[in-house]
């Protein structure tokens, strides 16, 4: 906003900032303040659409980095590259390492198994599948409402308020078609109750 406020006077002493010396042509200072102005506005610009992101899907930087990552892998072991673009354009990382990024960034959600009991099962949440989107406003108003816990319980109860209910839904849809694995099962352990 300041640095609106700032370009506006700038325009609105036009005529005085017009006139340096007996020449009618803008005040060098005028144009580096300008210029300075801009830069700064386009920099809150993508901060504010950075935060903007943030309220939308309701994701922490480190998941927001965490899932630019894995695209990136994602793009290193999809690319087909020339030997021209090897030679002036070096990948930083190899199809091995992006192989074991990709793995390594994936995500998963811990459940309780809704049919058995003391049975969690582990679920691989995809990129597209957002754990804490509960709309843009309710996600704008969650990061500012003041919240005191006295009690571990109430912590709890937190928790599970913070994922969205069509998460929750998903999540249930997966157990009972027998996606994911028990957890401290061997890899070939399906979910079968």
């Amino acid at each position: 906003m300041l640095f609106f406020y700032i370009l506006v006077s700038t325009f609105a002493f036009s005529k005085a900032v017009l006139s340096y010396g007996r020449h009618r042509i803008l005040h060098p200072a005028a144009l580096l303040m300008i210029v300075v102005n801009e830069l700064f506005t386009l920099l809150l610009l993508t901060l504010n659409m950075s935060i903007g992101h943030i309220f939308e899907l309701n994701e922490t930087s480190i998941d927001f980095l965490q899932l630019s990552r894995a695209r990136q892998y994602r793009y290193t072991l999809g690319s087909r590259q020339s030997r021209l673009k090897n030679i002036l354009f070096r990948r930083k990382i190899t199809k091995e390492e992006a192989r074991i990024g990709l793995l390594n960034s994936q995500r998963y959600v811990s459940v309780e198994h809704p049919d058995a009991h003391n049975v969690r099962v582990v679920l691989p949440v995809p990129e597209t599948v957002h754990p804490y989107d509960k709309g843009y406003l309710e996600n704008a108003l969650d990061w500012f409402r003041n919240r005191k816990f006295t009690t571990s319980q109430e912590i709890v109860a937190y928790e599970y308020e913070m994922l969205s209910p069509q998460f929750r839904s998903w999540v249930l849809q997966q157990v009972r078609a027998g996606e994911g694995r028990i957890f401290g099962s061997t890899p070939l352990t399906p979910v079968v109750v």
